[in-house]
């Protein structure tokens, strides 16, 4: 198995086996349930870990990785797949093929186990945390898009996905059912049905075991390398068994746009965001479409292999560029920048990890400018 395997998310992994070479496609069509596992909390663990050094800062990755490990497991456990770390947050989503009714009851089981893992996550932080789950079940798309540079972008979205917006009013400690979701399982969850239609739930019926699927081809090591960031491949074949968490002076843009529905429209999108941040030496952190219904693009410039003297001004002309490129295209997008400390490295489980910054690791993290 390629050390690329657990960058890419499984979706794209099935495409990329397929194909012969990438390019835009979208798959509507789809249906099943997804959640967004947010935890809270791990930011006061960042401060602490961060005024200790370089050995607070691998400390904590071990930490956050122990914690992501069990989250990634409990969704692979139950037949799931994780699409990405979002933050905090963990997004992972199953894919119907012909049942989505137990697609929604595998979600929701795997949700009420993570919830019951909380006391072991907060003695393995040894910080107080509190979790918020939203599960929405229904219509699901996967699109691969960019292509700017050789690099694509794995993207998820669709009504279940907008429809995990309604647990953002739930207090910590609360697993929500989207209304949708709600009632395809009925009488087979108890709990309390909340304002609107959704639905906290306390415990659901035991889903059936989930078997092994069908076996998947693996796709080579060069249909792979396209989704995965150039710093991540370049630290990979430095360090091919992991490397150091870092505390860096970085300088981040943040982008956000309604996603569009339409290949073409969301294809011009991903290539705007892609070219600005490429063309002035960034890196694109991530790229995905949040429960908002946005498309969300984070870049930075500071972190290994993108570092140059002058981040922040590349930072602001990039941003200045991607507010150009998509207004061309009838686009309204929300930018800003910032510059500051930040914690840079690996999260989640030998099965799927991502690179991922956190800008919460120290006060120095200075205001924003938007363009």
């Amino acid at each position: 198995m390629s050390p690329f395997h657990p960058y890419v998310p499984q979706f794209a992994r099935r495409l990329a086996a397929g194909a012969s070479a990438l390019a835009p496609d979208l798959t509507g069509g789809l249906r099943g349930a997804l959640f967004v596992a947010d935890i809270a909390g791990f930011t006061a663990l960042s401060e602490r870990k961060a005024r200790s050094g370089q050995a607070g800062i691998e400390e904590m990755q071990a930490i956050l990785n122990r914690c992501f490990e069990r989250i990634v497991a409990i969704v692979e456990e139950g037949g799931g797949e994780v699409y990405k770390f979002a933050g905090d947050a963990t997004i992972a989503c199953w894919l119907a093929a012909d049942d989505t009714r137990a697609a929604v009851l595998a979600a929701a089981a795997a949700a009420l186990r993570l919830r019951a893992l909380i006391p072991e996550l907060e003695e393995a932080a040894n910080v107080p945390l509190s979790l918020r789950i939203g599960v929405g079940a229904g219509e699901l798309y996967t699109a691969i898009l960019g292509g700017v540079q050789g690099r694509w972008e794995a993207i998820l979205g669709g009504d279940a996905l907008a429809q995990v917006a309604e647990a953002e009013a739930v207090v910590p400690g609360q697993v929500v059912l989207s209304a949708q979701a709600f009632a395809m399982l009925g009488p087979d969850c108890n709990g309390t049905v909340l304002p609107g239609g959704a639905f906290a739930i306390d415990e659901v019926t035991p889903p059936l075991p989930a078997g092994p699927g069908p076996a998947e081809a693996e796709p080579t090591e060069a249909m792979l390398l396209p989704f995965v960031p150039r710093h991540v491949v370049e630290r990979v074949h430095a360090s091919p068994h992991g490397w150091h968490a870092e505390l860096r002076f970085a300088a981040v843009l943040f982008a956000t746009v309604p996603a569009p529905r339409d290949l073409a429209a969301l294809q011009g999108a991903v290539e705007a965001m892609q070219r600005s941040v490429y063309e002035l030496g960034g890196s694109v952190v991530q790229c995905l479409v949040d429960d908002k219904g946005k498309l969300v693009v984070v870049a930075a410039w500071g972190i290994a292999g993108s570092s140059y003297s002058n981040d922040a001004e590349r930072s602001v002309h990039a941003a200045r560029a991607l507010h150009r490129g998509l207004a061309a295209q009838g686009q309204s997008a929300s930018i800003g920048v910032a510059s500051g400390r930040l914690f840079a490295g690996l999260r989640g489980a030998p099965s799927r990890s991502e690179f991922g910054i956190t800008t919460g690791t120290t006060p120095s993290f200075g205001p924003s400018t938007s363009v």
